[in-house]
């Protein structure tokens, strides 16, 4: 769409977020999404919010400015969620990643961890589990954090 001053309107897509665990990638994360809010909508076009944040310590989301009401009790909580779009795993080890990874998936949520144990002994499951309700399994960081070589190779090589 054309607006009155002749720029194009640019179309903004939405993305609920929640994070499990606010350790040191968890919070991390949580960080980055909160500085980078802006430049991540000018730039790709996605306003990601995150919505919820799963953590045995609720009062850590205050450290980050964020209200205790955006902590689940559960995983559960995450996944009957209507605004969680994306779920990030940063607990690490393989229980009760899998699981919660594994639930999430289920309900249709997409998600993003960089937990290499998990994932090498889970895939087969959790690729399973994103198949049957097309929702997203992105796990670049589990095969070098700073190397998005698996996006460029099923992506952009795709011709090659």
């Amino acid at each position: 769409m054309i607006l009155p001053d002749g720029t194009k309107e640019k179309y903004m897509k939405k993305a609920g977020v929640a994070i499990l665990g606010l350790g040191v990638v968890g919070g991390g994360t949580l960080e980055i999404l909160l500085e980078k809010k802006k430049q991540i909508a000018d730039e790709y076009g996605v306003d990601l919010t995150v919505v919820a944040v799963l953590d045995k310590f609720k009062d850590k989301v205050l450290k980050y400015g964020l209200d205790t009401s955006i902590c689940a009790d559960s995983i559960d909580d995450i996944c009957d969620n209507p605004d969680v779009d994306i779920v990030v795993e940063c607990m690490g080890g393989l229980e009760p990643a899998r699981t919660f990874l594994i639930k999430a998936l289920e309900a249709g949520k997409s998600i993003v961890t960089s937990n290499k144990e998990m994932f090498a002994k889970s895939w087969v499951e959790l690729e399973q589990a994103a198949a049957k309700t097309g929702a997203g399994l992105y796990y670049e960081a589990t095969t070098g954090g700073g190397m998005p070589i698996i996006r460029v190779m099923t992506q952009a090589m795709q011709a090659n």
